[in-house]
């Protein structure tokens, strides 16, 4: 048996109890969808976090550690930059050493411009070419001892 209020028209109940219905799940999409538009907003409020690992040539690899060493990794020549736009430019003031290993021949242009608390470089003896630029603004960095051996460098020494 079912109970119907007092006044209530029977036929009318179940209508009536689908709209109410509706209109809290309405009102409950209503508050998902701001808090969604909220946090959607407050994600692009903050500053995206610097990537800590990539790509900076055809078959060269990076990685960026939490001590501050940039390791280089892979074949052949790395990427050339403009000034500013290294992968790892985000996280220059955290960048102390440098380390490349593998098969790497080139360094690209400004590839480490702007490192300004680069204090050492470990080049493999693969490297062959440093391109202009590529240590610029890196003030702690000693450019003699780093270019021993590499054939062609366009850093002033």
């Amino acid at each position: 048996e079912t109970l119907v209020p007092e006044g209530s028209d029977p036929e009318n109940l179940g209508l009536e109890e689908s709209e109410s219905e509706e209109a809290e799940s309405e009102e409950l999409d209503s508050e998902d969808n701001d808090s969604e538009d909220n946090e959607s907003e407050d994600n692009d409020s903050e500053e995206e976090a610097p990537a800590k690992s990539g790509t900076c040539g055809e078959s060269i690899s990076w990685e960026l550690n939490e001590s501050g060493i940039l390791t280089i990794n892979g074949t052949g020549n790395m990427d050339d930059y403009l000034p500013e736009e290294s992968p790892w430019f985000k996280s220059r003031e955290d960048i102390i050493s440098v380390v490349i290993r593998g098969q790497v021949t080139g360094i690209g242009e400004y590839a480490f411009a702007g490192l300004s608390e680069l204090t050492k470089v470990s080049l493999p003896i693969s490297i062959s070419l440093i391109s202009e630029n590529a240590f610029e603004g890196a003030e702690k960095l000693e450019i003699d001892d780093l270019v021993t051996g590499v054939q062609t460098c366009a850093l002033p020494i």
